[in-house]
């Protein structure tokens, strides 16, 4: 069962340092999801749009920079491929186990079927209540699908004006620009409440992950500069931690709704440009493994986390099965429908 995920791992074009930015990611998320029980673990889904935008927007910047065929419907379904089996399977057995499952206090949890729709159909993310807490962590995921929505757009429409490179940059920078001006705009419509969840507020994070693609397109993945990704490592890791501090301080009016999650991906880009490089370490499996499972561990993760309060509280013992429990649903999950998908996905697209 674990085949592949030892190919996977070991496969020479597997990026190590994205195996383990990708498990400290989810890891933060999950420790989160669990009562807050890692306060700003919730920064791993910038980290995440940040990967996204490197891995995804980064393979379709270079066929576009190389002047390669772009198929959107092609795009589209590869990404489907990866995303849809295991997204619809989470939401069919979630819905059928929230109502089951879910009581009392926890009633609110309970998902019903008018509500599918904005679930099923990637709009959750422009919607607001009501709100289950064990469902509404896919608004990230609504916005990673719009992203491999627009993303082949745009590229198309570049091409369609014989975009240069220059453009191509400047369109990023331009994105990154136009996605602080849509906090701005939602700050004063939504009376400062929702900044970042809307699709058009987070394009900034995938455009500076593509960024990093581009920079280590055109040579820039700083190796043998040992100093300077020293140096982008120390400003990635102070910055985010200087965020953080800043967000504790309180003292800058609307800092979480226009600034935070509009500087923390600058850091993020910092630490995947600054780790290009990385080697495999022994002590990196544990995270690179995690970080395999990662999609469906985010998927699960907030679920298990209200059952097992619900039914063992706040307790040592509740946080433990909450991990493995999690954990043991994205390792089955994993192997048993993504995985075979992809290869459906392999097979469909080498005919």
């Amino acid at each position: 069962m674990f085949d592949q995920l030892t190919r996977t791992l070991r496969h020479p074009n597997r990026q190590v340092n994205i195996d383990f930015l990708r498990g400290c990611a989810v890891l933060g998320v999950v420790l989160f999801h669990f009562n807050s029980t890692l306060p700003y673990g919730y920064l791993g889904v910038d980290l995440f749009f940040v990967i996204s935008g490197y891995l995804v927007g980064g393979a379709l910047m270079k066929d576009f920079l190389l002047d390669k065929k772009i198929s959107f419907f092609g795009f589209v379904l590869k990404r489907g491929f990866k995303i849809w089996p295991s997204y619809y399977v989470f939401l069919f057995l979630g819905f059928i186990l929230s109502n089951l499952l879910f009581s009392g206090d926890f009633a609110s949890e309970q998902l019903h079927a008018s509500e599918l729709p904005r679930y099923a159909f990637w709009y959750r993310n422009f919607t607001g209540f009501p709100i289950h807490f064990s469902f509404d962590h896919v608004w990230s995921l609504c916005i990673e699908e719009h992203f491999y929505i627009l993303l082949p757009c745009l590229i198309l429409i570049l091409r369609a004006f014989r975009a240069n490179r220059k453009v191509f940059v400047f369109t990023l920078i331009l994105t990154i620009v136009m996605a602080f001006v849509c906090k701005c705009v939602m700050l004063f419509l939504t009376n400062s409440k929702d900044t970042f969840s809307m699709t058009f507020n987070r394009l900034d994070t995938f455009s500076w992950g593509i960024l990093v693609a581009y920079l280590q397109f055109i040579g820039k993945d700083l190796s043998g500069k040992t100093a300077l990704r020293s140096i982008l490592l120390v400003i990635g890791l102070g910055g985010v931690a200087l965020t953080i501090f800043l967000h504790e301080w309180g003292g800058i009016p609307y800092f979480k709704a226009l600034v935070m999650h509009s500087i923390m991906p600058v850091f993020m880009f910092c630490l995947i440009w600054s780790t290009l490089t990385m080697k495999s370490y022994r002590w990196l499996i544990p995270f690179r493994v995690i970080g395999y499972y990662s999609y469906n561990w985010y998927l699960w993760n907030p679920i298990v986390s209200m059952l097992c309060i619900q039914f063992l509280g706040m307790s040592v013992l509740s946080f433990f099965v909450y991990l493995v429990v999690s954990f043991v649903l994205a390792v089955f999950f994993t192997h048993f429908v993504e995985e075979y998908f992809l290869k459906v996905r392999n097979r469909l697209f080498r005919k």
